[in-house]
């Protein structure tokens, strides 16, 4: 099995570069005898290879160089896939896949279409529009796509107007290994590690630039929270969307000498303390393929305010406070309420730990390769029937 593996090897945190790492590194530990080819465009630094240290016997790194991205994805990564008569080949970073037929099945996995719902907002040139329009119209050909909602299966099917039977909705995993309720002591170490000091009590949020993450609102939120709570700060991980930062945007909110922001990447330990060591973590996002850090902070049982859109309550599934995002005051109302009633913060403490039982990754590694085989063992078929008729019309 093939699988384009660039994202994890590049060094950037992502939430698709967490999904492949975590999803390649539990597909290759299933025992199944399956041998997996990572293509990449450079060398894997240690660390990742490290990572799959333990199947090291059924993984192999194949790097194809290039300093082109477009002619990388387009005819050198399929001219690589035909030479490895490979059984079926993995895009596992959204939209896209082949130029010309690698000469297997191959299967590609759309976290969401979120960029062509808000194209206004999310293309930086018309040619960067047309460029991802036709990526998603090849996605198309794809033997089986897989997305992690059934919000974002329903906008692909729409969207691509395709059948029902072609997209698998398979949710993603959580590390408990990393994300888990953790002693104060080891959480307060990390966190003043992290921030220089301890920061506590403090409301934790992940933002950016990025207008569907409503980071704006979130800072207006956070105003009206302090008049009621003056002594509660904002930890915000700012993830720097396309370059840009909220520098600015904390400093406009005149509450600079409150909020504590970080600059992304930060380590998964670190990430893990912050969460255990909130209050509540707030994730106000307005659009949502999935939303991966709702389960992360269900994980380290804190209480959840996020957004009642798009697939954000299916991932919560009733563990969390869900709010109106275009309202400030709603979501402010929400935390405020967290603060003050602790009741309701052990609620939903304990309601978050139950919900994030159901995920793991090895759990979606199991159904993402029976898709694999599924589709191979398809194009197997077809192949023998393509060759019994051609041999009868001889």
């Amino acid at each position: 099995m093939g699988i384009d593996f660039r994202v994890p090897v590049r060094g950037a945190r992502s939430g698709i570069e967490r999904y492949t790492r975590s999803l390649v590194n539990a597909a290759v530990s299933l025992a199944r005898g399956n041998e997996y080819y990572l293509y990449v465009d450079r060398e894997p630094p240690e660390h990742v290879v490290a990572l799959l240290q333990n199947a090291a016997e059924r993984v192999e790194f194949r790097v194809i160089r290039s300093g082109n991205e477009q002619m990388w994805e387009g005819v050198l990564l399929p001219l690589e896939v035909r030479r490895g008569r490979l059984d079926v080949f993995f895009h596992p970073a959204d939209v896209g896949g082949f130029w010309f037929s690698p000469k297997c099945p191959w299967v590609v996995d759309v976290h969401d279409i979120i960029p062509a719902i808000l194209s206004n907002t999310f293309f930086q040139s018309p040619l960067h529009r047309l460029y991802y329009t036709w990526k998603v119209t090849i996605t198309r050909d794809a033997d089986a796509i897989l997305t992690h909602s059934e919000w974002s299966q329903e906008t692909i099917l729409r969207r691509l107007r395709l059948p029902i039977e072609q997209v698998s909705v398979i949710p993603e995993g959580v590390d408990r290994t990393i994300f888990q309720t953790l002693p104060n002591c080891a959480m307060q170490a990390l966190v003043r590690k992290q921030v220089g000091y301890d920061p506590s009590p403090f409301i934790f949020a992940i933002g950016s630039t990025e207008p569907r993450k409503n980071t704006q609102r979130l800072l207006r939120a956070y105003a009206e929270i302090r008049r009621r709570h003056p002594h509660v700060r904002l930890v915000l991980l700012d993830t720097n969307w396309r370059g840009t930062n909220l520098e600015k945007d904390i400093e406009h909110s005149r509450l600079s000498g409150t909020i504590v922001r970080l600059q992304s990447p930060i380590t998964d330990d670190a990430l893990a303390a912050l969460y255990n060591a909130a209050e509540l973590f707030l994730f106000p996002s307005l659009y949502e393929g999935f939303g991966l850090p709702v389960l992360e902070a269900m994980a380290c049982g804190t209480p959840v305010v996020t957004s009642n859109r798009t697939a954000l309550p299916e991932v919560a599934g009733g563990a969390a406070r869900l709010v109106e995002p275009e309202s400030e005051h709603a979501i402010a109302d929400a935390c405020i309420e967290l603060l003050e009633d602790g009741t309701v913060r052990a609620r939903h403490r304990q309601m978050g730990l139950a919900r994030v039982r159901g995920f793991s990754w090895v759990r979606s590694a199991e159904r993402v390769v029976d898709v694999f085989q599924t589709v191979a063992t398809a194009r197997t078929r077809r192949m023998r029937s393509d060759r019994r008729g051609h041999l009868r019309r001889k």
